[in-house]
């Protein structure tokens, strides 16, 4: 077992049911992906981007909300972990109770997680005690843009709540349905390290945003995901990266993802960072 692996908690009742929920889509995704070369196109552009804002730390890298496990294919000494136990991934966890040592995690990632957590601000406190000073929690999620809103808002399962604020609630509130790993809103990201990043900077001074950007005005949309058909034809491909790519300089405005690197500030400049939002 890693070094960084520690006991793990007691299991709360829903974490149990979401486990079980979990591992018939966990093997359902992993099927999609193999079967879709352009969300495979996709992911790898995605997992590029979350490699150019990792911590230069000696301390192992995490993944939290695996699913399929395809990101160890991109990093080889990842230890890939889900809320399910999956023959796959190297553990299973909680994200809000995570069996880790304090300390001992150079790098936190996840993508399109932070959406399905049903308390994000016990979740950051959580990634603050485990990563190591200099550590950094990465996350690539949904961003609600204006263009982005509508085809989230209506033609998208899950909720978008452009008036939710996560951080408004206790850390022991959830503000989705704790029973059901697949709730989700995905307003969430926007809200937390946009909306109330001054709040975010009070609750956790031993936390600094090193790195934000929104991207992906049209790829990911079109691909389908992992619930729909793929709407990007083979001969187009090509042009719709170009295009996808010049769009990404109003990201804020046309995006439908972000990506977040937060990072574990040293108790010196966590020491700072308190008198700053005092």
């Amino acid at each position: 077992m890693p070094d960084c692996l520690a006991a793990s908690p007691a299991l709360e009742e829903h974490v149990l049911a979401s486990r079980r929920h979990a591992v018939a889509i966990a093997a359902t995704h992993r099927a999609i992906w193999r079967a879709k070369l352009i969300l495979r196109r996709i992911y790898h552009d995605w997992f590029t981007r979350i490699r150019t804002v990792l911590a230069d730390v000696d301390a192992p890298m995490i993944e939290l909300g695996s699913g399929p496990g395809e990101a160890k294919t991109f990093f080889p000494n990842l230890l890939a972990s889900d809320v399910a136990s999956l023959p796959w991934l190297d553990f299973a966890a909680d994200a809000c109770t995570l069996p880790l040592a304090d300390g001992s995690v150079g790098n936190v990632i996840m993508v399109d997680v932070l959406h399905h957590l049903a308390y994000p601000r016990r979740f950051l406190s959580e990634a603050a005690r485990v990563l190591t000073p200099g550590g950094r929690l990465v996350m690539l999620d949904v961003f609600v843009s204006p263009l982005s809103w509508p085809v989230l808002r209506f033609l998208h399962p899950e909720r978008t709540t452009l008036s939710i604020r996560p951080l408004d609630v206790r850390a022991d509130q959830h503000v989705l349905d704790p029973g059901n790993p697949w709730d989700g809103d995905q307003g969430i990201a926007r809200a937390i390290f946009w909306e109330q990043e001054p709040q975010f900077r009070k609750l956790f001074p031993q936390l600094s945003i090193a790195y934000r950007k929104c991207f992906s005005a049209l790829l990911w949309p079109m691909s389908g995901g992992f619930g729909q058909k793929n709407r990007v034809p083979a001969f187009a491909t090509g042009l719709l990266w170009r295009i996808d790519r010049a769009l990404n300089r109003w990201g804020r405005y046309a995006g439908y993802r972000c990506l977040v690197a937060v990072e574990r500030l040293s108790a010196q400049d966590e020491s700072a960072s308190r008198e700053g939002v005092d």
